[in-house]
């Protein structure tokens, strides 16, 4: 189909009617308003997305200082048991001195 024949098609389209013209001007305006719409929505949840992969990122970072604090905590606990029991280990040491000390005692007043 040619420019020519195409022009001839159009000049045998009956022109629009008031009535049609209105109608076709306002599903424009509708459609062009939905138009507005979706694109505000997509820029919402665009927004939306950002602020999520911050706040995960910032979460992400959290979880590896939370991991760092519990092994630091996991190491002091280790080694307050160690000190818990060198300082058990010193008591019975002492109590065993003490108790042979006062045992060597008694049998000195004894004898």
């Amino acid at each position: 189909m040619n420019a020519e024949e195409q022009i001839q098609m159009l000049k045998q389209i009956p022109p629009q009617s008031k009535a049609e013209k209105s109608r076709n001007l306002r599903r424009a305006v509708v459609l062009a308003m939905a138009t507005v719409v979706s694109v505000l929505f997509l820029v919402y949840a665009f927004v939306q997305k950002l602020e999520a992969d911050n706040q995960r990122i910032s979460a992400e970072k959290m979880h590896g200082e939370i991991l760092v604090q519990k092994a630091a905590a996991e190491f002091e606990e280790q080694r307050a048991m160690e000190a818990m029991n060198r300082m058990n280990n010193q008591l019975v040491s002492t109590l065993r001195n003490w108790s042979g000390v006062r045992m060597a005692k008694s049998k000195s007043k004894h004898c």
